[in-house]
């Protein structure tokens, strides 16, 4: 019976060393460092600008006639970033506004004698500035129309919103906007004789494939 019970306190002994002893072996570690996540960008770069900031477009030195076009204005958009971008652009910004010299004396302004005339002067003349309603917009990348800015009247354009230029414009590449307006030709009636209008072009990236803004 103690020749039992010796065995039995042995095989006890022997399983706690098992289960709770320590054990030699042999081993290999292999470390990596310096292991890094990276975020990409989106960059926009506009005529070698970054920020954005001239003024492409201003005829004021050779003011239209009905009928004529200005020659389109060349925009570069270049992704400078190292991600895939969709561009976009829009018109903003879009205000009428009176003729350079005041005719008759004190305001609003307008630009001769005519114009105020057309206007209903001298009894009843309210200003008339809404040029935006006779010019149409060409706009086009690489000869194609850039739709809800290209054919259309700029005041239409200037409520249209964000428009599509390029889809998936690559790191490093460039798409050219050629921008222009043509002067209606039945823009006859001296109201609009003398009036400006100015406007703002606004350029967006967004990553390749994501919602438009």
């Amino acid at each position: 019976m103690k020749k039992i019970l010796g065995l039995t306190i042995a095989a006890l002994l022997v399983m706690a060393l098992v289960g709770g002893g320590t054990w030699a072996y042999f081993s290999d570690v292999e470390t990596s460092t310096g292991n890094t996540f990276v975020a990409g960008t989106l960059d926009l770069e506009v005529d070698t600008e970054n920020p954005w900031t001239s003024t492409p477009i201003d005829n004021s030195a050779t003011p239209m006639e009905p009928g004529e076009t200005f020659t389109p204005i060349s925009i570069d958009c270049k992704n400078v970033g190292t991600l895939s971008g969709d561009l976009y652009m829009q018109i903003t910004t879009v205000l009428g506004v009176g003729g350079a010299t005041t005719y008759p004396s004190g305001t609003p302004v307008c630009s001769s004698e005519p114009e105020y005339e057309a206007e209903g002067g001298p009894s009843t003349w309210v200003a008339v500035d809404d040029i935006d309603t006779v010019i149409t917009l060409s706009c086009e990348n690489a000869t194609v129309g850039i739709t809800g800015i290209d054919g259309v009247k700029l005041d239409v354009a200037g409520a249209a919103g964000w428009k599509l230029v390029q889809s998936a414009l690559a790191a490093n590449a460039t798409a050219t906007v050629d921008l222009g307006a043509t002067l209606d030709g039945a823009a006859t009636t001296n109201e609009y004789q003398g009036d400006t209008v100015s406007f703002t072009i606004e350029f967006q990236m967004v990553q390749a494939g994501q919602p438009s803004p």
